[in-house]
């Protein structure tokens, strides 16, 4: 996080600000997870005013790094000309307009927490790196459902890969390999270790913007 090189006005004023802040109502639907979280311009519209009242304003800018990455620029701003700023970078889980287009959404909402603006809570975890919904397999021939004893077995085998995974590129390089034997879980089980990978991927994207 960066900031000007005076804070004595700014940092009062998020201050006051969060104290005033609603928490933002989840209206969208994750349709993968189905969970709701608070859209982008649900956000902003939330959080405008209160800004305002207290001489506060938010401006984001988002770019491409070349290496198939994009970053998201949030900064505070207040009118005495003091500044916070806080970067997140992210990798599009298709490097398309599209793709890229809705990890810059993600990232510009995610950056309103980051700098402890909003209140809102985001499950919408999958959206960190994955802008689509993630799909089940193809529908075929009905195969047996895995025992259950079995399938908690290789849950527990995934969850412990996941807690160890030590960068966002690791993790993201595991899921992509053993997304089919996720997949092949129970209900419950599987849910489970997506759940973390998510919490995971949140965890790494804080760690990368303090």
């Amino acid at each position: 996080m960066n900031t000007s090189d005076q804070t004595d006005k700014i940092f009062p004023a998020i201050v006051k600000a969060q104290a005033e802040m609603p928490a933002v109502r989840k209206s969208a639907t994750n349709p993968f997870f189905k969970c709701k979280y608070a859209p982008l311009d649900s956000v902003v519209k939330a959080a405008a005013p209160i800004l305002k009242d207290n001489g506060l304003a938010v401006v984001q800018g988002g770019r491409e790094t070349g290496n198939g990455k994009v970053i998201i620029t949030t900064r505070i701003i207040h009118t005495s000309g003091q500044w916070i700023e806080s970067e997140l970078e992210m990798t599009p889980e298709k490097n398309t307009p599209q793709g890229v287009g809705a990890c810059l959404t993600y990232a510009s909402r995610y950056g309103y927490r980051m700098l402890g603006v909003v209140t809102d809570e985001d499950d919408d975890g999958n959206s960190v790196s994955q802008k689509e919904p993630l799909k089940e397999p193809e529908e075929k021939a009905p195969e047996a459902q895995p025992d259950e004893r079995s399938s908690a077995g290789d849950r527990d085998k995934f969850l412990k890969a996941i807690e160890e995974t030590s960068a966002l590129k690791h993790l993201e390089n595991w899921y992509k390999k053993h997304r089919n034997e996720v997949m092949a879980l129970m209900e419950g089980h599987k849910d489970e270790v997506i759940r973390a990978v998510e919490a995971k991927k949140n965890d790494f994207k804080l760690s990368e913007g303090e």
